[in-house]
């Protein structure tokens, strides 16, 4: 269809003809071209176009699209130009009109509008003749292109079936804006993911926890580099990437390659392997036993560090050597290796005893266990059996001496008998003095217990009979401060203090003797004792005593024993009490206590924070009176810790401490499981301290 004159852009009136495209009966699309009328008017001869005569064109609906449509009222001569859309009217009259056209014949005037006429249906029939041409190529091309896509789509086809059946992974073309436009792979299924939930969705986004790295290994494939990279997407999912650029012909890469493999399974296998790995090389280094691993060869292929000590070598130095180097010649001499070896080819484990010789050139005696581990390689388990063979030659050699000498001895035999008959008679005259001499040691430990005795009555008999003068010179004492001491000066009113203060001191180191004394003279009554609970209602008493100080105190699970509860009460008084005035400078004041037992003894300890002591001086701990710290800072009589030694030495156990300056101090003591039951001592009643 060729339309009427059109404007167009570049200027000027042109012809625009169109034409449907059918391919294989199909609309394919619509040819459209552009005809200049100058264009024509100019292949016609006619450019620029002739002053006389004056021509004007008009289409099949009558409208004038070129020229004066007046031409068309004044008489002119018209030529049809017959089209497939229908006819257009040619018309042309001179330019000064027919009553002056005496220069212009009609004939010339027919002639030429003939001639345009025949250059407008020469240009159809050009475009009619391109498009035709036009219509041959795209069918050509389209057939082309069919085949192409065709070929494609089977292409497609048989790529995706491979993608989706590769196992364990899955791929993926990434364009150039970081977004998937293909995803497939058997993969997606074995994870539960659906591959198109990922197409369109830029990397960043789906590798968030890894954008930056994504982003720099897509930055550079795109810059035409393969990349392989591992990602740990949690969970233990390890994916390894491979990409590669997609270049087009001219060099460009408007997207990438990307194969994606989940190797979860193989980064576990492999670290099931390093773990086994380090698990043998902790066994192969650590074993008691040395241990060397050889080729066919007999060369030493690996050593652990026992079998150098052993012999005596660095690792560097036995590996690559032939072992049977080492081994004592006579070792090796009418022996059937052959047939060793077939038998370790068969899976067996073979015995054998050798010398080998140490770098020093002795020898030790060995006992190896071979066996093969794999082909070609022979595990060899090295033990010294020095002890062992040298043990068994001794004891052959004694074989040896006993029946040499047991004939010697024979003829000796009788004669000891009788020389044994003269040492019965002998024995049972010492047996006499024997038991004189035993009835000599138990009157002395009579004599002993008696001093014993005497010696504890004598320290309270001096004990309480310091205590009457002590008492009048106190009195005196008290009497002066109450009644003088407003007319004695400043330095006789310290001087009355000090003697007061001491006389304090003084009653309670009696007080102290007297339980000391007091304590050798007391039978033991043994009951089960919660110690835990000893120990809480022996702590809450002396808290009391520094209600000011913040005490951070922790007690484990104790168990319960059988003692004294009336005596270990005052052990854990007194311990407790020393912890909380040796720590009273600490800020908080930290105490623990605990316990731990074997089959015979449970061992408690008490710990502080505290003062501490110099371990030089800890043998005069438990002494009587003893102090390893001035009475000015630290009050106390030096009684407390000989009388919870005493305690725990008449249960049966032991007592000690460790402590440091300005660290601390720990004692511990001991308590049997059980106490034997023990007679009752008598008890000499003494009045108690605070009895006048």
């Amino acid at each position: 269809m060729v339309s009427r004159p059109q404007e167009l852009i570049q200027g000027g009136l042109g012809l625009v003809a169109r034409q449907a495209v059918f391919i294989d009966g199909k609309y394919w699309g619509l040819s459209n071209v552009a005809i200049e009328l100058p264009a024509v008017l100019a292949q016609a001869g006619l450019d620029p176009p002739p002053a006389d005569p004056n021509i004007a064109l008009r289409d099949q609906a009558g409208e004038v699209f070129y020229g004066d449509p007046s031409v068309f009222e004044r008489e002119p001569v018209i030529y049809r130009i017959e089209l497939p859309e229908g006819a257009w009217e040619m018309a042309g009259i001179p330019a000064a009109g027919w009553s002056a056209a005496h220069g212009v014949p009609l004939l010339v005037l027919r002639l030429l509008l003939a001639f345009l006429a025949l250059a407008v249906l020469s240009s159809v029939y050009l475009l009619s003749n391109r498009q035709q041409r036009l219509r041959w190529a795209v069918q050509e091309r389209t057939r082309e292109l069919s085949e192409a896509m065709q070929a494609l789509e089977e292409q497609r086809s048989i790529l995706r079936t491979v993608v989706d059946n590769i196992p364990r992974s899955f791929v993926a073309i990434i364009e150039s804006d970081m977004t998937p436009s293909l995803v497939a792979g058997q993969e997606f299924a074995r994870m539960g993911l659906d591959p198109g939930d990922f197409v369109g969705v830029p990397l960043t986004q789906i590798f968030s926890g890894h954008a930056e790295e994504a982003r720099r290994y897509f930055d550079q494939t795109m810059a035409g580099e393969d990349v392989a990279f591992e990602i740990e997407t949690g969970a233990g999912t390890y994916l390894e990437f491979r990409t590669t650029p997609l270049r087009l012909p001219d060099g460009t890469i408007p997207r990438i390659l990307v194969v994606v493999e989940n190797i979860s399974e193989r980064k576990q296998a492999e670290l099931r392997l390093r773990e086994s790995e380090e698990n043998y090389r902790t066994l192969f280094e650590e074993a008691a036993d040395g241990i060397a691993v050889l080729d066919e060869q007999n060369r030493v292929l690996a050593v652990n560090r026992r079998l150098c000590e052993l012999l005596g070598y660095e690792q560097d130095e036995l590996v690559g050597t032939d072992i049977t180097r080492l081994v004592h010649e006579e070792d090796l001499a009418g022996k059937d290796h052959q047939a060793a070896y077939q038998a370790l080819l068969k899976g067996q484990t073979l015995l054998s005893q050798y010398r080998l010789r140490r770098k020093d050139g002795s020898y030790v005696y060995t006992e190896l266990n071979t066996r093969m581990v794999r082909p070609g390689q022979f595990l060899n388990v090295v033990r010294d059996i020095s002890q062992r063979v040298e043990a068994q030659q001794a004891l052959e050699r004694l074989n040896a001496e006993l029946e040499q000498r047991v004939r010697a001895r024979t003829a000796e035999l009788r004669r000891r008998v009788r020389e044994a008959e003269r040492l019965n008679r002998g024995m049972l005259n010492l047996l006499d003095d024997l038991t004189a001499a035993k009835r000599q040691v138990e009157n002395s430990a009579r004599r002993l217990e008696a001093t014993n005795r005497e010696l504890e009555s004598f320290s309270y008999s001096v004990s309480h009979d310091l205590r009457a003068p002590l008492r009048a010179i106190g009195g005196y004492a008290r009497i002066l401060n109450e009644d003088y001491r407003n007319r004695l000066d400043e330095e006789g009113a310290r001087m009355l203090d000090t003697i007061q203060a001491e006389v304090e001191y003084m009653r309670s180191l009696i007080d102290g003797l007297l339980r000391f004394a007091r304590m050798g003279q007391q039978a033991l009554n043994i009951h089960p004792v919660e110690m835990e609970r000893v120990v809480r209602e022996a702590f809450a008493e002396q808290r009391r005593l520094w209600p000011e100080r913040e005490v951070d105190f922790r007690l484990s699970p104790l168990p319960t024993v059988e003692a004294d509860p009336v005596l270990i009460q005052q052990v854990w008084a007194n311990l407790l009490g020393n912890a909380l005035k040796f720590s009273q400078t600490r800020d908080p004041i930290r105490i623990e206590v605990g316990a731990s037992q074997n089959e015979q003894e449970v061992m408690f300890w008490i710990k502080d924070n505290g003062v501490g002591f110099d371990m030089d001086y800890a043998s005069k701990l438990f002494t009587v009176f003893q102090r390893l710290h001035p009475r000015e800072e630290y009050e106390g009589t030096g009684v407390g810790l000989a009388l919870v030694q005493r305690i725990i030495h008449r249960h049966g156990g032991r007592i000690w401490a460790e402590g440091k300056v300005d660290e601390g101090a720990t004692f511990f003591f001991t308590l049997p499981l059980s106490q034997p039951p023990q007679a009752a001592r008598a008890t000499i009643v003494t009045p108690s301290p605070s009895e006048e």
